[in-house]
């Protein structure tokens, strides 16, 4: 079996963004969540100042209920937006590879340039390349 080296280290470029994606989506709730607790426990030990340690906690209970939501909307843009650099490429292929088999496509297969998958569609098209350098040699 192959060795494929330490496990925590980022290999592809398809990978690097996943990460990101994974470890923001845990620690910007964690952050929004852990420091409004913190505000109202370190808030809640100031006895003298009772008037304002009610506004104080309605501000930053406030802010933890506005926070959340918002943060929780930014992380689900950005999954839709990265998951649809992976899987509309993988779709697309799909397509072109059974249009080859059917015999009606042709020629390279076409992604967007910031697609997460180019590399994977490149080395399709050496393929296809290959294979219809093949076919036009035995005809």
């Amino acid at each position: 079996m192959k060795n494929r080296g330490p496990l925590l280290v980022v290999k592809t470029k398809l990978q690097s963004p996943l990460i990101w994606l994974v470890f923001m989506a845990m620690a910007l709730p964690t952050i929004i969540l852990g420091g409004g607790s913190l505000l109202l426990l370190r808030d809640s030990a100031d006895i003298g100042m009772a008037g304002v340690q009610v506004e104080v906690r309605v501000v930053v209970l406030v802010s933890m209920i506005v926070l959340f939501p918002v943060s929780a909307a930014l992380l689900f843009g950005w999954a839709f937006y990265l998951t649809n650099r992976i899987v509309g490429p993988v779709e697309r292929m799909i397509r072109e590879i059974d249009a080859r088999i059917l015999g009606t496509g042709s020629g390279p297969i076409v992604l967007r340039p910031k697609d997460l998958l180019v590399p994977l569609a490149e080395r399709i098209n050496g393929l296809i390349e290959e294979l219809e350098k093949r076919k036009r040699s035995q005809s």
